[in-house]
């Protein structure tokens, strides 16, 4: 059988279990046999240890955001130019392209400012033509002119009269143009009353070619010119 003694902390003698105090150096085992605990050994918890306890569980949250960020980023990166490569090395390179597409558009602004300007040609050659004067009439009062041999495909008549300065009586220049015997237009200038004395003009143009015969009718003028033009 085992027998517990109950040791001095301080001269090391062995007493009885049961003892309370030292029987050599009279040392309270008791007390000894507590544990004495050391208050500068406690850890104090203060406001600024869980401050600074925050302050890492923030450091270390703001560390993992920034990598997340910073791995999705380069993620989009490569994704994005693995996907250009792709598509440029699918079709043609880039420079290729570029140069390829701007001789294309250059070709096509060539080919349609080039039809433009065929067809403009085109039309103002199919249209081209200018008037030419061929004959003068002058008068003064009724007349019948005629001219013959017109080979344009338009004819222009223009009548100018200049009246005589009677303060009164009803000024006029009337005429009518018969194309080949068919009546294909007319001019008509006139004076009242309280009109101006000063020269006043009016013309006509119609289609054909061939006689033409005009007819001059007149009241109280000084003067009057009839001029034919044909266009060609």
């Amino acid at each position: 059988m085992v027998e517990n003694h109950n040791i001095c902390p301080k001269c090391g003698f062995k007493n009885s279990s049961d003892a309370k105090f030292c029987r050599k150096c009279g040392t309270n085992l008791i007390q000894s046999a507590t544990p004495s605990f050391n208050q500068s050994n406690v850890t104090k918890i203060t406001p600024d240890s869980k401050k600074d306890e925050n302050k890492k569980y923030l450091i270390i949250g703001a560390t993992i955001i920034i990598l997340v960020v910073i791995v999705c980023c380069t993620f989009l990166l490569v994704s994005s130019s693995g996907t250009g490569s792709t598509f440029s090395s699918g079709l043609i390179p880039s420079s290729q392209s570029g140069s390829s597409s701007s001789n294309v558009q250059s070709s096509q602004s060539g080919s349609s400012s080039s039809n433009v300007q065929s067809s403009q040609s085109g039309s103002s050659s199919s249209t081209s033509g200018s008037w030419h004067l061929v004959q003068t009439f002058n008068g003064v009062g009724n007349d019948q002119l005629s001219v013959t041999g017109l080979t344009g495909s338009k004819i222009k008549v223009y009548a100018y009269g200049m009246p005589i300065n009677n303060h009164g009586g009803y000024n006029y220049l009337y005429t009518n143009s018969y194309l080949n015997g068919a009546s294909v237009g007319s001019t008509a200038v006139d004076w009242g009353t309280t009109s101006a004395v000063k020269g006043k003009e009016d013309s006509v143009i119609f289609s054909g070619s061939g006689s033409l015969s005009i007819d001059v009718d007149t009241q109280d003028l000084d003067s009057w010119t009839i001029k034919v033009y044909s266009y060609s």
